[in-house]
């Protein structure tokens, strides 16, 4: 009788691990009420499989999180950045002003930036504030090709 149950029971096991591994989070669940383990295996398999994975993924998830807010802050630094590059690399040289990017190379300045170009025009300091720290960014290009 003893081995009949084991036959009839091993179903159990079968979808359960199964179950924990095409779909682990709903695995964990089907594990609890299907398999006939110990208490202690189920609790470590729901660790392992369950618990870890969850802290693992939501740890890369909030560097993810941090990671598109600061570029999305930062984006508006970087698209003046740009607009002065492409106007050096047409030009050959760097504009007196950013009211000079308009509107061919950048559609709108953004407000709190600070362009400072060099006596000779052939370089420039552009200071902005992202997410309330100063940064400070220099010319994309090391030499500009005169025109």
């Amino acid at each position: 009788m003893e081995s009949n149950d084991v036959k009839t029971d091993s179903w159990r096991d079968i979808v359960s691990v199964l179950a924990l591994f095409y779909i682990p989070p709903v695995g964990v669940i089907v594990m609890w009420f299907l398999a006939r383990w110990s208490v202690i295996a189920k609790w470590v398999i729901t660790i392992l499989v369950g618990v870890i994975p969850l802290v693992v993924l939501g740890t890369f998830s909030y560097g993810g999180y941090k990671f598109a807010k600061f570029e999305k802050s930062y984006a508006p630094v970087m698209a003046v950045q740009q607009g002065l590059d492409f106007y050096g690399i047409s030009n050959g040289k760097y504009p007196a002003n950013l009211d000079d990017l308009k509107p061919k190379y950048i559609k709108d300045i953004p407000t709190g930036i600070e362009y400072t170009p060099s006596d000779d025009k052939k370089s420039y300091v552009l200071k902005g504030t992202v997410e309330g720290k100063q940064v400070e960014l220099r010319p994309a290009l090391a030499n500009l090709i005169e025109k």
